[in-house]
């Protein structure tokens, strides 16, 4: 609970200010929590990141699940995971802005943001609408001209 709690607070602050000026003082004051309950649970501020960045992926990896699990790749079932994620990107654009600056400068965090399965998912997805471009109402030459 306290772990959401503070990975709440970090991405509040993420839209008012940048990562790199933000400091845990600044996280543990927004969480309501005291500075070394901060600590108990994220040993450095990018150590939060990390664990913002591993949830706020997981929740949109969900959004793709019942087209790459279930088999559901009916026309309104694309559409409905595609406005999923274009709300979970509107949602968390501060969050999404920072993981990709950080992953620009930090070699670390970097090989978090370039996770194999992640990009495995979306290979999928992508592989399935090529099969069948008709779930997305798009005819197949118009996908083959889209790859030159």
């Amino acid at each position: 609970e306290y772990a959401g709690q503070i990975l709440d607070a970090l991405e509040r602050l993420l839209a008012a200010k940048p990562f790199t000026e933000l400091t845990m003082d600044d996280i543990a004051r927004q969480s309501g929590l005291s500075r070394s309950a901060l600590y108990f649970y994220f040993a450095s501020k990018e150590a939060a990141l990390g664990a913002l960045h591993q949830r706020t992926y997981a929740a949109m990896a969900r959004t793709t699940d019942p087209l790459t699990q279930a088999g559901d790749a009916t026309e309104a079932s694309m559409r409905r995971a595609i406005d999923e994620v274009c709300r979970n990107w509107r949602e968390h654009t501060a969050a999404l802005r920072t993981f990709h600056e950080t992953a620009m400068v930090s070699p670390d965090f970097r090989e978090r943001w370039d996770d194999p399965a992640s990009r495995e998912r979306l290979l999928d997805l992508v592989r399935r609408v090529e099969r069948e471009p008709a779930l997305l109402g798009v005819s197949p030459h118009l996908l083959a001209v889209g790859r030159r």
